[in-house]
Order: C-alpha cells, then structure tokens, then sequence
C-alpha cells in the first residue's frame, strides 16, 4: 500500500494487551526485529484498552489483521478484517481515490 499510495500515511498498530507481561518484551523484540525501520517508526504498540478498540472498530476476530481507512479528520472512512484478497484491494484502493 506504500508504494502504490506513497501519499498516504501508513501506520501499523499491534495490540500486545493478552500478551502476559513477562513475555511483551520478548514480543516487542521478536515484531520488530521482523520490521524494516521505516515501518517501525510508523507501528505503535497498545498495551491496554484492546476491547475498547475491537468494539469500536466493530473487529470480531484477533487473529485477524484489520484495516482502517481514516479520513483527513479522523473520523472512520472503511474498515475490513479477515483474509484480504486482490478485490478487497481494489476496494480500498478505491476508498482511498474518494479521500484522495
């Protein structure tokens, strides 16, 4: 999505909450150590409030990734969870032009 939209502002959220506290640090180490830089910069890691976020977002799977669309004023513009096929790109991508 960088690439193809370098004018938007990406950025990664990981919800680390059930992870049990003896182990975040090993977590954090093992996520970032899998991350270019460029992409760590931009990852914040939320340590509490993860069902407040989950029901906001209306997210009903963890294992799942989630994407967020934020229009210019915060507010949520799209968001899709689950496998993300070539269509839900175009989708997204579409989402994106309207905003653009």
């Amino acid at each position: 999505l960088s690439q193809d939209e370098p004018r938007l502002p990406v950025y990664t959220v990981i919800f680390l909450e059930s992870v049990p506290r003896l182990f975040r640090s090993a977590a954090v180490s093992g996520i970032k150590g899998g991350m270019p830089l460029s992409v760590q910069e931009k990852t914040t890691l939320l340590y509490e409030n993860q069902s407040l976020w989950e029901q906001r977002l209306k997210l009903t799977d963890e294992s799942h990734a989630a994407v967020v669309l934020l229009e210019p004023a915060g507010h949520i513009q799209w968001v899709t969870m689950g496998s993300f096929t070539d269509s839900l790109y175009l989708t997204l991508k579409q989402q994106i032009g309207a905003l653009l």
